[in-house]
């Protein structure tokens, strides 16, 4: 049995929801702060402005290795943020997360 990521199989549709969902609550979180994205991008150490925007688009993902500035910058907790990336970028093992047997 070959390996697939688990949201390949899913509508295309539904996953992009999903990100733009995601990319909503940080959007929000952003602009409660009252912070630009281009101010943002540079406290998560990241080059150009426009990959916020395509985060808070839904079409790009929060980088594993930039959660837990993401998170600082946005003054969340990096579990918290890590938490809703995980439900929002791959559902099921947020769902299996969650299970208690």
């Amino acid at each position: 049995m070959a390996y697939t990521h688990p949201q390949h199989s899913m509508d295309k549709s539904h996953v992009l929801e999903l990100r733009k969902n995601l990319g909503s609550i940080l959007q929000g979180r952003r602009k409660a702060l009252g912070k630009t994205q281009a101010a943002l991008a540079h406290e998560i150490g990241v080059e150009f402005y426009t990959f916020i925007s395509q985060v808070e688009g839904g079409k790009a993902r929060v980088p594993p290795d930039r959660i837990i500035a993401y998170a600082r910058a946005l003054k969340m907790a990096p579990a918290e943020l890590a938490e809703l990336i995980i439900k929002h970028y791959d559902p099921l093992t947020y769902e299996a997360l969650r299970m208690k047997k």
